[in-house]
């Protein structure tokens, strides 16, 4: 039985050749990366300079900015819609992008102006706010190194009141102190601010090789990389930009400190330079089979091992802001008239504010807020914990809100080990049922069950994973009727688990139920889960030796897939399973024939409006939104 990520494994070991992935390349789980970032980290001392500094680049800022295949696309249709383009586009993503870039604007201007109106006004990403936690407690490192145009690590920083120095032009790299502690940010290739942003071919080559004035980013760049490593997140690397020009040159010769590059997905080091990928001080980071690595689950592993502290303003936002405004009121003498702006009187309205809080609601709100602190610093075993030991009755309706709130920003997130998630969901689930008039939303609490029930069943308790889905179908009741997605879930789940436990029979009466129940979905969503478990249905047919049925059931899928135009990733996996259900037949030109329909599918994909470095989040039922269902 595989998910949908692990269903892209399958295709690709079916359907293509690996030789561009080097053997020798080094890879890492994340939590032994962090860790090894923090030991590296505290051998140095906390008083020397850290040996390591961030390199991020668009995938932090989705969903909130577009990452370039978006941005190709729009000024693609602008270029053509108006009659703006001449000639053709280069073969490479790069070079595309720059084409149809410059196509659409050809003014530097425009430009500028096109990517305000894109990144001006948005809101900030999780990613960003982590990254500036990280930045702003200094445990890690102050410094980071973009390509990206928007501000949002400045404004993230500014949200939790630390100053910091920009550099986003060559003639300001003079302000860089690399020996400085203060938290620094240096934008290579501009800011959307200004006509000068880096955008085109010619001008990320101009950058790359410092031909503007004052000292070159890629000067800045030698220095930084000859004691220092990069910490590299969301970031696809194209060759020929001015990170990984001064990279090439850095790694001519062993670096001091290895190099961690975390990976949104297992492909995504198919598109490295091999100069990157054979580099004996060069590590990737990768996400679990299956899965993705998304850039703030980096920084919540990484504010986690090196236990960084909530920000002020987060754990006491009334006093932060008054302290804020005590350090900001000019001084004034005693008989003097009040100042223009009656600032002394807003301070007034704030401390009242404080005191009207009551002593008795900040107790109680105080120890949920212990757990929303778990929750900011990443520690979210500690946030479970934290919510178990609050006795509920004394818990007015807001109160238990807000705990289910910080429980849910825990939940939501994903991506961690089972005993961990398991957790996480007996505790929301207790506040639920201990205080069953908690507000608590549809959609999140089935969230809460299919994960429970998906934790157990990654633990290997098939049986009891049963009996979690029966007791999330009693619980729903005729409500789950209304959540057909969130329904086939829990019916899957418990048909992987029928056949895990060895019960093939029950699980292919299970798998029948699924199509027969959901079989005529017409949602996008739902539609794709249908035919996802009926290729697991297929799988174990195959599994039992039960060749004649499996065939005619994916011949059956295939036919229904190519009618669905928003299907066809599932079609790409329905084609490889039967091209290994043709070789174990020995139907070896049939085989072949559904392999090269596969890899065809998988092709047009590729072409289609997808980010290279960054697709969109795996489908994890816990990164849903809570209206999900």
């Amino acid at each position: 039985m595989t998910s949908r990520g692990s269903d892209l494994q399958v295709i690709r070991h079916t359907c293509m050749d690996h030789g561009s992935v080097h053997p020798a390349m080094k890879r890492l789980p994340l939590k032994t990366a962090a860790a090894r970032i923090r030991e590296t980290r505290r051998a140095g001392g906390k008083r020397s300079p850290s040996p390591f500094f961030f390199v991020c680049g668009a995938g932090i800022s989705v969903p909130s900015v577009p990452l370039a295949w978006s941005i190709e696309r729009e000024c693609c249709s602008r270029a053509e819609d108006l009659g703006l383009s001449s000639g053709l586009p280069p073969d490479d993503d790069a070079g595309a992008y720059s084409f149809w870039l410059e196509q659409a604007y050809p003014d530097p201007d425009q430009r500028r102006a096109y990517f305000r109106s894109k990144i001006e006004r948005q809101p900030l990403t999780d990613a960003n706010l982590r990254l500036a936690h990280l930045l702003a407690d200094g445990a890690l490192s102050r410094l980071l190194v973009t390509p990206n145009f928007d501000d949002f690590v400045s404004r993230a920083l500014h949200l939790f009141g630390d100053a910091h120095v920009v550099c986003d032009h060559p003639a300001t790299t003079a302000r860089i102190d690399l020996d400085a502690d203060d938290v620094q940010i240096v934008h290579v290739h501009g800011t959307y601010w200004f006509y000068d942003l880096v955008n085109t071919d010619l001008e990320i080559h101009e950058r790359a090789q410092g031909m503007r004035a004052g000292p070159g980013m890629g000067e800045l760049l030698a220095d930084l990389l000859r004691a220092r490593s990069p910490l590299v997140l969301g970031y696809s690397g194209w060759e020929g930009d001015v990170i990984m020009t001064a990279l090439k040159r850095r790694l001519r010769k062993p670096l001091k400190h290895t190099l961690y590059w975390f990976c949104y997905r297992e492909g995504a080091v198919e598109s490295l330079p091999s100069w990157l990928c054979k580099h004996p001080n060069v590590c990737f980071v990768m996400p679990p089979e299956g899965e993705a690595l998304p850039a703030d689950r980096v920084f919540d592993e990484l504010l986690r091992v090196f236990k960084v502290d909530a920000p002020p303003l987060t754990r006491d936002p009334l006093g932060t802001f008054a302290a804020r405004l005590r350090h900001a009121i000019p001084p004034r003498p005693p008989k003097a008239p009040p100042d223009l702006y009656f600032f002394d009187d807003v301070l007034r309205r704030v401390e009242r504010a404080i005191k009207l809080a009551g002593e008795d609601a900040q107790r109680i709100d105080r120890r949920v807020d212990t757990v929303r602190d778990a929750v900011r610093a990443g520690r979210y075993d500690l946030a479970a914990r934290r919510a178990n030991g609050i006795s509920l009755r004394a818990l007015k309706k807001e109160q238990l809100a807000g705990l289910l709130d910080a429980l849910w920003a825990a939940v939501a997130r994903g991506g961690r080990a089972a005993s961990e998630d398991l957790r996480l969901y007996d505790a929301f689930l207790r506040v639920v049922d201990e205080r069953p008039s908690a507000p608590v939303k549809m959609g999140r609490l089935a969230s809460v069950w299919i994960g429970r029930a998906a934790a157990t069943f990654r633990l290997g308790h098939h049986r009891k994973t049963q009996r979690i889905v029966a007791e999330a179908i009693e619980a729903f009741g005729p409500d789950l009727s209304r959540m057909p997605r969130a329904h086939h879930r829990l019916l899957a789940i418990r048909a992987r688990a029928l056949a895990a436990e060895g019960r093939g029979g029950a699980a292919l009466e299970a798998y029948e139920e699924l199509l027969t129940r959901f079989g005529k979905a017409s949602e996008t969503r739902l539609r794709a889960a249908v035919v996802g478990s009926g290729r697991e249905r297929a799988a174990l047919l195959m599994k039992l030796e039960h060749y004649d049925e499996a065939k005619e059931h994916l011949d059956a899928l295939v036919r229904r897939s190519l009618r669905v135009r928003s299907l066809e990733h599932e079609l790409a996996t329905l084609y490889a399973l039967r091209s290994e259900l043709h070789e174990a037949l020995g139907n070896k030109d049939e085989a072949a024939e559904d392999a090269e329909r596969a890899t065809e599918v998988l092709a047009s994909l590729a072409q289609a409006p997808r980010p290279s470095g960054y697709p969109p989040p795996a489908s994890d039922p816990l990164r849903k939104s809570s209206d999900e269902f």
